[in-house]
């Protein structure tokens, strides 16, 4: 499945009505977030669930958003402009460069359907021994 910027677009406007409320609103309670935590977005779109990642974990921990799509990407930027822990990648999923154990939990929304090889990413985030894979 091909993800553009048309697709981004209708994603956007989802995300932002009550359905989407509500899913972010489960995965934060799945995510069971602490101050000073690190946790990554992968397909973070918007920005609307890296911005409330933010708001958790607070200004000592960090919400890193990571999306192929520089439509996304900018949006998320704006969204998130105000906060001063996040930070985006414009990066595939499996060309996440980032220090092996240093997040605490990763979270997928509606993404693993647009990534070809999921074995790959999924054994990525695996390496490290205590992270949680929170899907969307």
């Amino acid at each position: 499945m091909k993800f553009d910027d048309k697709i981004g677009s209708i994603q956007q406007i989802i995300t932002a009505t009550n359905i989407g409320i509500l899913r972010r609103q489960a995965i934060l309670k799945e995510l069971n977030l602490k101050k000073n935590q690190t946790i990554i977005d992968i397909g973070c779109g918007g920005g609307h669930l890296v911005e409330k990642i933010a708001m958790c974990v607070g200004p000592s921990g960090k919400a890193i958003g990571v999306d192929p799509s520089d439509f996304q990407i900018n949006t998320a930027k704006e969204r998130c402009k105000h906060l001063s822990n996040v930070e985006f990648l414009c990066n595939a999923a499996n060309d996440i460069d980032i220090e092996d154990n240093s997040c605490d939990a990763v979270t997928f929304t509606q993404t693993l359907e647009y990534i070809d090889n999921v074995d790959e990413i999924l054994s990525e985030f695996e390496l490290a021994p205590s992270i949680d894979i929170i899907p969307g």
